[in-house]
């Protein structure tokens, strides 16, 4: 699904943005205010501290699902090569009888597993029916977290069961032999440090118990895996999220995660590779040591510091490999 651009917002970011407030002592839970901070607005958002309820059980760990279709039905560790589709957001509070609640506000977490993005690199959102418009980031509208020693897990919100400090900016998935993955035993790998974003979208209409919106998405030179992570804000707090991997009441079950992994070879991410993917490798092949160059990196398959004929016998065996 393509991404129809129309009403176009472009984030302004501050160099003294952060995606979120820093581990205070040794718990979220004290005398000061944790907030989220969006790329595309001067709101902060508080976020919730709840202790477990009576039963030791952490509440709303799963209220907040990723879906490709409408109704929710293939929630999991999903997975996308695609760098321009869509996926839905589902709001499952109130499912099975359980307390549910309505939400006009939610935030989304860009996670890219990179320590810097390409001068080209851009990544277009858009929710159609929400007040934003499409919001059109690129590099310096990303932040570079590196946990633990930002102080920090992702904001999770806190409860007894849970240790809000190891939660991890997400997770990346196996994708061996296929272009869009559902399998909770899939090998995994923890995303703790990477450039980070955080954008809000307002008066969509996510009802209790499935409802949902489309969120469509298109990156621009991707350089490696990004994790999206959702929360929900109502009343003036952010109250439910999806965990980055598992369920803290019971570890054998797997909650919603959606990453979009770039395709090897693939530099310009209209996932194939072809001759403007040539265009991008042969300006760094034989051109001696890549020097950090996000790109250059990507081009050396081996990874042995510079572009050379084994990367080009390795882009040979990617040509024309298409993944839509």
């Amino acid at each position: 699904m393509s991404l129809a651009l129309s009403v176009l917002v472009v984030a302004a970011a501050d160099s003294s943005w952060q995606p979120w407030d820093a581990l205070i002592g040794d718990s979220w839970v004290g005398p000061s205010t944790i907030n989220m901070y969006s790329v595309n607005s001067d709101e902060s958002y508080v976020v919730r501290f709840n202790d477990a309820r009576g039963d030791n059980v952490a509440s709303g760990m799963k209220a907040f699902r990723f879906s490709l279709s409408q109704d929710g039905a293939s929630t999991g560790h999903l997975l996308s090569t695609s760098s321009s589709d869509s996926f839905f957001v589902c709001n499952f509070s109130g499912i099975d009888d359980a307390k549910g609640h309505d939400y006009s506000t939610f935030l989304l977490l860009v996670a890219i597993d990179a320590n810097e993005l390409p001068n080209d690199f851009v990544v277009s959102l858009n929710v159609p029916e929400s007040d934003q418009g499409t919001i059109i980031l690129t590099g310096p509208d990303f932040a570079y977290y590196d946990h633990p020693d930002y102080d920090t897990g992702r904001p999770s919100g806190y409860y007894s069961v849970t240790d809000p400090s190891r939660e991890a900016l997400g997770y990346s998935f196996d994708s061996s032999d296929y272009c869009y993955a559902f399998d909770s035993n899939s090998p995994r790998n923890a995303i703790e440090k990477g450039m980070v974003t955080v954008v809000v979208f307002s008066g969509v209409l996510l009802r209790s118990a499935g409802g949902f919106v489309q969120v469509n998405y298109q990156f621009e030179y991707l350089p490696a895996t990004a994790v999206f992570s959702v929360y929900g804000y109502r009343d003036d707090l952010i109250r439910h999220t999806n965990r980055a991997v598992i369920d803290n009441n019971d570890d054998s079950l797997p909650v919603s995660t959606f990453e979009v992994m770039p395709i090897a070879g693939d530099f310009d991410g209209d996932a194939d590779v072809d001759m403007t993917d040539w265009a991008v490798f042969s300006g760094f092949w034989l051109g001696g040591e890549c020097s950090g160059t996000q790109l250059c990196t990507l081009a050396d398959f081996d990874q042995d510091g510079s572009v050379t004929f084994f990367d080009y016998a390795v882009l040979a065996r990617l040509w024309q490999v298409n993944c839509e």
